[in-house]
């Protein structure tokens, strides 16, 4: 099993570890505009998504929104990608 990259911990004590995906097959599916992120969030509430994305403005992680469509194009996607 692969490591899971840092800030890890962090994001699932915000969201729970089963709301953070750090699988490579996963973090392939989920490829914006060819750049796969390290992680990928399904936060279940609000409160999640403040915390998760008041972290990536801590930490300067890049991130994009994605929901569960098929629209996998930003015309300007963020380099790198941190964090769908």
């Amino acid at each position: 099993m692969a490591r899971a990259p840092p800030l890890t911990r962090p994001l699932e004590d915000i969201a729970g570890p089963a709301q953070i995906v750090t699988e490579p097959t996963a973090l392939a599916a989920a490829a914006v505009d060819g750049l796969t992120p390290r992680w990928i969030a399904r936060p279940a509430s609000v409160d999640h998504v403040a915390g998760l994305l008041a972290l990536a403005a801590a930490e300067s992680l890049p991130v994009a929104p994605r929901a569960g469509g098929p629209s996998l194009a930003l015309r300007f996607p963020p380099r790198p990608l941190h964090l769908a």
